[in-house]
Parts: structure tokens; sequence; C-alpha cells
């Protein structure tokens, strides 16, 4: 205990002074890589900085890192400034229009991260066309990492960013570790995983702190020294500033915890004073759960010097690879911060207030040495840098969620609640008086609500309020019956809206009853309605506030669903009147037709002999007294029951269905005697003429199916299908003129089919004999259009079966036209053939041919920043696009 005790005083004596001192802004940096301008309050590693440049510089690059807090007014402001900072560099010829050294690259940031030009990239000719000047994304994304780093206060680690993000953009390769020290200065080299604790930022001052906590990890250094990093890989260096930044800022944070948390018991430290002095001891519970924040994090602090302590002094955590050593100091970090998304995304400025309760709750109405501690503890934090970004570790790795800083903060707003709630509490219980006073619930007195089931409650709460003020003077406890009263007052206003609602569905709801609407489902919903309406009620009566909305939402959602019921009975009742108007209507007119045109039709067909309509008597039953039946009972039941005296309307739905299927089985046999009528009619005014088309088409058929001795005498037989269908022909006549209509089409269809399966035969034979002509490369695809279409034009085997009258006509003529289409088919081939290797074709046959277009040539000529000693280079801001000045002696620049 007396070490620990020693090393706390020791830690309360030395960084303090450490932390008083400021820090001076560098000036140019020795640095054989680059030229490094540091202008900015913000710490920077610049030996690290400097070995970043290396693979820039063995590239045959010169470097030129700028960083500065100057805020410019505007982006021109910003460029004038790096335009001059170039110069002095040596890189930009001011007498000269962006004159810019052809192999160089500029990385220039300022502080004022909020400005979107804030970080910019000047480049020299020799990078043009590398990725660093085409992939403007990458680019980018580069720009954005550096400042947010640098936001973070992190700028060694933005500058190490830049650097070697872009060589890896650029192609550059990667330096190669130093074999000595490349300055030859007298420099002491510090390995963060080897006992060094702080980057260089931390001088004589803080040397006390050092030796005392990490047993001489920290070391003074004096005059011009180099870290000796040695390092073959930009990843190796990142976590080197990364391990420098963790060491700095946890030595910041257990130094401000410890302020705030010394004393042992939690009765003594500085933050269960302030709670004291706010009267929060007259709050028990209150009071314990801060004594249980404080004594947490007490403990947590403890265990947190002891690992910080092991870290630095334990051999064996030093030979641990780097990033597992960086990993341990996140874990410490995460100590601290813990899980809770608020503390781990609170700025510097907000963990240096959380560190310090005068910012949080002033100075005024505590004691003369309260005051003090307080005014000690803000000179010791003010402006120190807290927050880390990590990189090795995952913030869901940290085991405690509060973390030490979140039970710090718990503390926090446990004081100014209790600071607020002094001047709030009368404030806000006479504004609740005021409204209590004011109150109206029109529409709930409507629905038997009376003030006493509305009110109970809250006049309840806020006579408790007025005892805990003005008798106990306990503010947290009136505010927390002001909040029981406000959450009664505001229930009961959204309740009374609520009720509107439902008052306007029960209109509704009521006129529909009156005009005489009962659907069965209506009953079981009434009583859900009734059920949340005295659950409603009993919550008011019983204060319980917090559910009344709910319920009030739940008795709508009932009310309108009895509402929705009566609607879709009405619909339904008025659906079945409009089925009902309409079969009445289709009725009236089958009636109608069947007594003219059907019952005419049937005279006509029976004066016939019976072959034209006796397959008709045995199946067609008469309509005319089906309809009456229809017309007489089944529509005047239907009626009835879709009366809103009955309301039977699932079964007026059934029965209107089955009804309408009787008209269509009456329709239907109507419509068969008519159609066999019309048939009749057709055959005998055109069947003879028919037949001497078909003895036509058996003819044609048969000629072009016969072999011809010579190409001109017929020989063989003719085909017997042909027959067949002649003596068909034959008897089709001799059943015309018995008038035996129906039977003749039977016998004139056969006959046609036969030709049509004959002619199509034939044609398919031609087509592939034609085909093997169309393919011959020597017809160079003359005539395969006209095949194709010859092909589609063929009727197939089942369309023929299925064709009947018409149909068989059509599919004749089909055949014809795909008879034309293989002879054009034929034609073409041939003299495409023909002409084969004559150069020239005509007609309508298939030739190579050749198109020569001549096309203008654009050229566009580019003019290029010619240069004579050195090249140009481009920069560019966040906001805008390049910019091209003309060459000078060196040539122009783009700023990205």
């Amino acid at each position: 205990m007396l070490i620990k005790a020693l090393a706390y005083l020791s830690l309360g004596l030395a960084l303090p002074l450490g932390l008083a001192v400021p820090l001076p802004a560098l000036a140019q940096a020795d640095c054989p890589y680059a030229i490094l301008r540091v202008e900015s309050s913000q710490y920077v590693d610049t030996d690290a900085v400097c070995a970043a440049a290396q693979s820039w510089s063995e590239a045959g690059y010169q470097v030129f890192v700028f960083l500065t807090d100057v805020r410019p007014a505007s982006e021109e402001a910003w460029f004038t400034l790096l335009d001059g900072v170039e110069a002095e560099a040596g890189l930009r010829d001011l007498t000269q229009a962006d004159s810019f050294a052809k192999a160089a690259i500029a990385l220039e940031v300022t502080t004022a991260t909020d400005l979107p030009y804030s970080v910019s990239l000047t480049y020299g000719e020799t990078l043009y066309g590398s990725p660093l000047d085409t992939d403007e994304a990458a680019v980018e994304g580069i720009k954005r990492r550096i400042r947010d780093r640098v936001a973070a206060q992190d700028a060694t680690w933005a500058l190490t960013i830049g650097l070697g993000e872009t060589a890896d953009l650029a192609g550059v390769g990667s330096p190669n570790p130093p074999a000595s020290n490349p300055a030859g200065n007298n420099a002491v080299a510090l390995d963060p995983g080897a006992g060094n604790d702080l980057s260089p930022q931390v001088h004589s001052s803080r040397q006390a702190l050092g030796r005392v906590m990490a047993g001489g990890g920290l070391v003074a250094v004096g005059g011009s020294t180099v870290l000796g990093l040695g390092l073959a890989r930009r990843r190796r260096q990142r976590l080197q500033a990364q391990l420098a930044t963790l060491q700095s800022r946890l030595a910041n944070l257990l130094m401000g915890c410890e302020q705030l948390l010394t004393g042992g018991a939690p009765e003594n430290t500085v933050s269960y004073q302030l709670f004291v002095e706010a009267d929060g001891e007259r709050y028990p519970a209150l009071a314990q759960e801060v004594k249980t924040y404080l004594a947490q994090a007490r403990t947590a602090l403890d265990q947190a010097f002891q690992v910080h302590r092991d870290l630095q002094e334990n051999r064996a955590h030093q030979e641990r690879p780097l990033k597992e050593r960086v990993a341990a100091w996140e874990l410490l970090y995460l100590s601290f911060v813990g899980r809770r998304d608020r503390i781990r995304a609170m700025s510097d400025e907000e963990l240096q207030t959380l560190l310090n309760p005068a910012l949080i709750l002033g100075k005024s109405n505590f004691s003369p040495g309260l005051t003090t501690q307080l005014e000690s503890i803000q000179q010791q934090i003010q402006g120190q840098p807290l927050k880390v970004e990590l990189m090795a570790v995952k913030a869901d790795q940290a085991v405690d969620e509060e973390g030490i800083l979140g039970r710090v903060e718990r503390v926090d707003a446990a004081i100014g609640r209790l600071r607020e709630a002094v001047a709030l509490a009368p404030q806000t219980l006479q504004a609740l008086h005021d409204r209590r006073q004011g109150w109206s619930a029109p529409t709930a007195i409507q629905f038997g609500f009376t003030e006493a089931d509305l009110c109970h409650g809250i006049d309840q709460a806020l006579a408790a309020a007025d005892t805990a003020l003005h008798q106990d003077r306990r503010y947290l406890t009136v505010l927390d019956y002001c909040a029981v009263a406000e959450q009664g007052l505001a229930a009961i206003a959204s309740l009374d809206t609520t009720l509107q609602q439902v008052q306007t569905t029960r209109a509704a709801i009521q006129d529909l009853q009156a005009q005489g609407y009962r659907p069965p489902a209506l009953p079981s919903q009434e009583e859900t309605c009734d059920r949340a309406l005295a659950t409603l009620r009993g919550q008011l009566q019983q204060a319980q506030y917090p559910q009344v909305p709910e319920q009030a939402t739940t008795l709508a959602q009932a009310t309108e669903a009895a509402l929705q019921i009566l609607r879709t009975w009405q619909k339904r009742h008025q659906t079945n009147q409009t089925t009902l108007t309409t079969l009445a209507q289709t009725t009236a007119h089958l009636i109608t037709r069947a007594d003219t045109q059907a019952a005419q039709a049937w005279d006509a067909l029976q004066a016939l002999p019976p072959s034209n309509w006796q397959d008709l008597a045995g199946v067609v039953s008469p309509p005319q007294p089906l309809l009456a039946r229809l017309q007489r009972q089944d529509w005047v039941t239907l009626h009835q029951q879709n009366d809103l005296a009955v309301q039977a309307l699932d079964a007026v739905k059934a029965g209107a269905a089955q009804y309408q299927q009787h008209l269509d089985n009456a329709e239907a046999e109507l419509q068969r005697v008519l159609d066999r009528h019309a048939l009749v009619l057709k055959a005998r005014h055109q069947l003879q003429g028919e037949l001497t088309e078909i003895e036509a088409y058996i003819q044609k058929v048969t000629d072009l199916t016969r072999n011809k001795l010579l190409g001109l005498v017929p020989t063989g037989d003719i085909d017997a299908r042909l027959q067949k269908g002649q003596g068909s022909v034959e008897t089709a006549r001799e059943l015309a003129r018995s008038q035996e209509y129906l039977r003749a089409c039977e016998a004139r269809d056969n006959a046609l089919r036969l030709v049509v399966v004959v002619y199509g035969e034939k044609l398919r034979q031609r087509v592939t004999e034609v085909r093997s002509l169309v393919n011959d490369h020597r017809a160079r695809g003359a005539g395969r259009r006209e095949l194709a279409k010859a092909q589609d034009a063929i009727a197939t085997d089942s369309e023929i079966r299925a064709a009947q009258g018409d149909d068989l006509f059509a599919l004749y003529a089909d055949a014809n036209q795909a008879r034309q289409a293989i002879d054009a088919a034929e034609s073409d081939a041939r003299r495409a053939i023909r002409n084969y290797g004559s150069g020239s074709s005509s007609g309508s046959s298939y030739r190579a041919s050749s198109s020569s277009s001549s096309f203008g040539s654009a050229s566009s000529s580019r003019s290029s920043n010619s240069s004579s000693s050195g090249g140009s280079s481009r920069r560019s801001s966040n906001s805008q696009g390049s910019s091209r000045r003309s060459s000078s002696s060196h040539g122009s620049s783009r700023r990205r």
C-alpha cells in the first residue's frame, strides 16, 4: 500500500506539471526523406513521418509534408497559402504560372478538419496517369482517413497513413529497413514494445511520472532525437504510432480518474462530496447507487493502474509481437470507456468535460474547499487528449459494459439531476396544478367516465408532490410525483382524442343498424368492445396511466372492427341484389329467345329428314319449362332470402351460383338448335358448289402426286386416298339430294380432309428435296426464308384431323401458299448457284454484298504542358476538381 500511495503521489505531482507545459509548435524537422513543416499544437512524431516518406524518396520523388493550425477563410486562400509554403520548400516557382517539380508530391493538411478542403495532395507530372491521378474514389478515401485522424488528435498517424497509402496507390515500393540512423544524429532508440512508454512529446517535465509509473520506462530525451523504428512495413509504423498514442492518452486518463476518485472510501471522493452538497443524501436509494458506482469505478481504476504497470514492466509482455502489445493497451483503454456507444463516441472535449465536474456543474453553491479541488482538476485535465480510435481489437471485447468513465458519467448525471431539481421541481409542480385546473375531457364524460374516474390518481400525485416540496424538500421526489401527474394528464388527453374517433365510428355503426343490417358476427364483436371499455375504466380508477393509451387504441380497433363487419355485410347484400337483378334480366332474355328464334329453328329442322336433328332430340330437353320454373320459383326464393327481414346472404350467394348454372345449360341447348339450323341452311345453298370445288382440288393434287414420263405423260396409279375422296364427294351429292344435309357435310369434310392429307405429304417431300438445294454453299442462303415460310404453312396431321367445314378449306389454301413458297425457294437457290462465282446476281437471289462507308476521323489534339527542367503537378481540394496551369521551367500542377 505504501508503494501504491507513493505511486499515486508521484502521479499527482509529476503529471500535472507535464500537462501544464504547452507543447511547442514544430518547425521544419531534419529528415533525409522529406521536408517536414509542422506548425500545429498537435503532437507529431516527425521521425515516424520521416520513415513513412522513405518509399517515396527512394523511388526518386521529392516529398513535402505540411501540417498547420491555420484556418483559411476560403479554398482560394488555402491554395494561396500552399503555393507559398511549396515555394519556400523549393518545389514551386512563383515567378512562373504554376511551376512545380516534375517528380514531387506534397501532403498538406490543416487541423480545421470541418473544412471540406482541409486535406490536399499536390503532385508533379511524373504521377500523371497513375492511379493517384485517375482513381478519384481511392484518393478521396485516403483524404477522409487523414481528416478523421487529425480530428481525433492523431496527427502522427494521419500523416503516416497519408504517405503510406498514397505510395501504395501510386505503386511506389515499400522501403527497406534502414541499417542505421539515416540522419546520423545522436539518437536514443525508443521501441514502444521494449519498455519505452510515451512518445517523445513527453519532455523532461514529465520524467518523474515516467519513473514511478513505468519503472524507468520513460526515457528523458534532449537535443535532436529520432525514433529508431527500423520498420520494413507501414503496418508496423502505424502500430508503433498507435502504441505511442495509447500510452500517452492512457496516462492522461489515469491521472484524470485518479484526481476524481482519490479518497479511499466512496464518501471521501470529490464526486460524492458534490453529491452531498447537492442534498443527495436525502435520497437513500440514490445515495447507495452513487456509492456503488464510485466504489466500482475506484476498484476498476486500481486494476487499471496494476495492468498499466504490468504492461510497462513485464518483460514477457514486452517480448510479445507488436500487434499483441497494441491489443493489450487497447483493452486497457476499453476498461475506461466500456461498451456503451455513448461513451465510446465521445470526443476529446466531451471526455475532458466528463472528468471535470466543474465544466458540467459549475462552481457556484459549493464549499470553498470543494471549489479549490474542482479548480485543481480543471487545470490538470483541461486540453489533454484522451480519445483513442481502436486498431487491434473490437469494442465488444471490453469485459465491462460501463467502464470507469461510464460509472463516472452516471454519478455526474445524478448530481446534475439533483441540482436541476431544486429549480425545476417548483416550476413543474405549479404548471401541473394550472393544467389540472383547466382540465376537460368532454368526450370521456359522454362515454360515462366521471371526473373521479379520470383524475383520482392525478390528484393523489399532486398532493404527494406538494408535501415532498414544502415539508421534506425532496425535489427529485417532487419530480417523480409530477411525472405521474404529467403522465395522467397526457393519458386523459390522448384518451379523449381516441374516444372522439370511437364516437364517430359508433355513429356509423348505428346508422347501418338503423338500415336493418344484422350480421351474425356483430354481437360477439360488440361484447369485445364492452370488455375493452370496462378494462379502460379500471385502469383509470387504479391510476395505471401508462396502459391507458394502449387500451384506448384497443377499444378504437375493436369498434372499427365492428363497423367493418357491418360494412362487409352491407356490401354482400348489395352484391346479391345486383346479381339477382342480372339473373332476372338474363332469364327473361332467354325465355324470349326460346319462344321465338329457337322454336322456329326447331320446327324447321323437324320438317327435314331425322338425320338432321335426331341427335338433338335425344339430348336437348325443352328449355322453356326450365326457364319458367327458374323465373317463377328459384328467383323468388333467392329474392326473399336476400331481404333484410331474412338476411340469409350466404344462402343467396350459393343459390345464385346454382341458378346461373341452370341458365348456362339452357342457353347452351338453345344455341345447339340454332347452330344446327344455320348449318343445314348453309349446306342447302352452298354444298353443291363446295363439292365441285373439292373435285377440282382432287384433280390438282392427283396431277401433282402422279409421276410423269419426261415430265409430261402421267404414269402410275392414282393415290387410293384421292379415289376414296372422290367417292365421298359422290356420296355427299346423293345425301344432299335426299336433304340429309348433316350427313352430306360429314362426307364433304371426309373428302376434303383426304385431299389435304395427300397434298401435305407431297409438299413435305418437296421441302426435303429443295432443302438440299438451298443448303448448297453456292446458293449462299438464297431460298431459305421462302422454304421456312413453306414449312410453317403446311398443316400437321393433328390439325387436319381436328378441322371441319371452312377450316378444312383454309388448310387447303395454306397448302397452296406453301407450294408457291417452295417453288420460289427452289428458283432463288438455283439462280444463286448459276451465278456463283460470277460476282453478280439478280432478281430475288441472295448475294454477298460489301458496303464501304467512309467515316471522318476526328482527332483530338490535347495541349500538353511541356517542361524543360521540371514537370507539372496536380492539386485539388475536397470540394472542387483538379486545376491545371500553364507550364514554366518546372511544369503545371494538379491538386487533389
